[in-house]
Formats: C-alpha cells, structure tokens, sequence
C-alpha cells in the first residue's frame, strides 16, 4: 500500500510541476501564439491547487505540503525564487490546508468557505512578497505597469485618459478578483477530488444543494450600504485612496452575490417551467457577463433575499 501511495505521489506532484509550469511557458514563445497560449492557460490557473487537495485529502496535510515543497523548489530553480515562492504559498499551502479540513470531515457550504479563506490568504501572501519584491506600494500601486501589461494585449483605447482610467480600475479591483477567483478555484478543486473519490469509494465528500436552491443570508447587503457609503465619500475626497478601494470592492463583491442569487431564482423558476437543462446551464454561465442582464439579475437577487420568493411561489 505505502509503494502504491508513494507512486501516486510522485506521478502527483510531476503533474504538478507541469500544470505549474504551463503559466510560464508564454513568455518564450511568438506573440500571436503567446496571446492565444495565455488563453488556454487560464482554466489550468484555477486547478493549480487541485494536486495538493488530492494529496492532502488522500495522504494527509504533511505528505501534501511535502510536496508542494518539492514543486516550489523546481519552479524556483527553473524559473525564479519569487515564483516559486508564490506557487507555494498561493496554491500550494492553500490546496493542503483545503484537502486536510476535507479529511477531517468538513462538507458542504461550510467547507467551501473555509477552503475560498485558505485560498484568498495564500493569494494575498503572494501577492504581498510580488510586491515587496518589486518595492511595490500595495495601498498606492503604480497603475502605469497594469497599463503596460494590458496595452501588450490590445486591452486600452489610444486615448491616454481613457488608458489610465481603465489601468486604475483594474488596480483597484485586485482584491476582489483574488476573492472571486479563489472561490471558483476552492469549489471547482473541491468537486474535482470529490468526483475522484466518489469513483474510487462510490461516495462523496462535497455536495452543494441544487443551483436553484441556494440563496444567501440577508445580512449580505451590509457590504453593499458600506461600499455604497464609501464610494461616496471617497469621490467628494480623491486622496482617500483606502476609501476608494474598500468602497468598490465592497460594491462589486456584493453584486456579485446578487447576482449569483438572482441566478439561482431565475434557475428556480425556469425548472418549474421545464425549461430544458442545456438551456438553463448557458443562460447561467453568459447571462452574466451581459451588463443589463446582470443589474437585472442583481435587482431580482435583492428581492428575493428580501421577500423570499421562492420560498413565497413554493408553497403555492
């Protein structure tokens, strides 16, 4: 059992290497293939965390973490220290301590909460020692670099306001895309081990309820009221850049959930209607990304946080 095991592991842990290294292979090659490269390296960034959650779930947290060690040394030695350190702590240690709180039994909503903290955390410990590396301000960010980077992609507009503009957006909404982001990248690794071991033992370890049912506690609009409230004071004082920060990420956090809310009712209604199941799963994954149907479903999430509609058309 313990040759078997230590096989699995290695043949993990060199998988994770590669997974690893696919995000640093773009740089060397031509740029329409670099572009189009970047790409497809984007669904593999939200299972960099998915070997240590195997290993963690099936061997335990130190046989995980040794691993995500051997990875971060090989990614240190073949490309820099600073990304090697970043692969440990804003994947590696993260996926071990969500594979380890899965073993000791943690199911559901709660482990997903527990397991999208232990991701945010690790991604914020990278992001710091990025910064620090570069002798970077994390609370007044050079927006020049951000703009830099995009303009490689034909991102900004020619107009230089309209470039800062967008750069400056983009820096302020760094912590909201670490918390959005670790939250899918918790759940999709979550439910790719749980699949896994519901093959090997015919029963898994995270099951959420149906999309249609979930919903989200009331008091989730208080981030909303404060964000609101600091987003207005901050644009009568434009030197509180703090403010400014909290104020949009609190806002865009919060929409986010409305959304997804307004999503679940809509799910809701469009299976008692016996919409058809490919239909309902393309208008949950593009809805979103249309601005006017996203401020819709926002106002139908509110409502329905508020008036519990769902609940209300049930018992009809």
């Amino acid at each position: 059992m313990k040759g078997a095991f230590l096989k699995e592991w290695s043949v993990v842990t060199a998988a994770s290497f590669l997974l690893y290294m696919t995000g640093f292979l773009s740089p060397a090659l031509a740029s329409p293939v670099a572009r189009l490269y970047s790409l497809l390296t984007l669904p593999a960034t939200l299972v960099y965390s998915l070997p240590t959650v195997f290993l963690a779930f099936g061997g335990g947290f130190f046989c995980s973490l040794a691993s995500a060690l051997l990875v971060s040394v090989s990614i240190g030695l073949a490309v820099s220290g600073v990304y090697g350190a970043m692969c440990f702590f804003m994947f590696g240690l993260p996926g071990a301590l969500m594979g380890y709180m899965a073993r000791l039994g943690g199911k559901g909503g709660g482990l997903l909460v527990a397991s999208a903290s232990a991701e945010f955390a690790g991604k914020l410990a990278g992001v710091l020692l990025l910064y620090a590396f570069f002798g970077l301000n994390l609370l007044s960010p050079g927006s020049a670099e951000i703009e830099r980077y995009l303009n490689n992609f034909g991102v900004l507009a020619a107009d230089p306001a309209i470039r800062e503009a967008i750069a400056d957006q983009v820096v302020l909404l760094i912590p909201y895309s670490m918390i959005f982001f670790s939250t899918v990248e918790a759940m999709i690794c979550l439910w790719l081990v749980s699949l896994i071991q519901k093959k090997r033992t015919g029963e898994a370890f995270f099951i959420l309820p149906p999309f249609s049912e979930w919903a989200f506690p009331k008091n989730i609009l208080l981030p909303l009221v404060l964000g609101f409230i600091c987003a207005q004071i901050a644009r009568s004082r434009e030197n509180l850049y703090l403010l400014r920060l909290m104020g949009v990420n609190l806002s865009e956090l919060s929409r986010t959930i409305l959304i997804v809310q307004g999503l679940s009712c809509a799910c809701f209604f469009m299976e008692r209607r016996g919409v058809p199941k490919p239909f309902r799963i393309a208008a949950i994954v593009f809805t979103p990304f249309i601005s006017v149907l996203g401020d819709i479903l926002a106002i139908v999430g509110v409502t329905d946080m508020g008036f519990n509609v769902r609940e209300r058309i049930g018992r009809v």
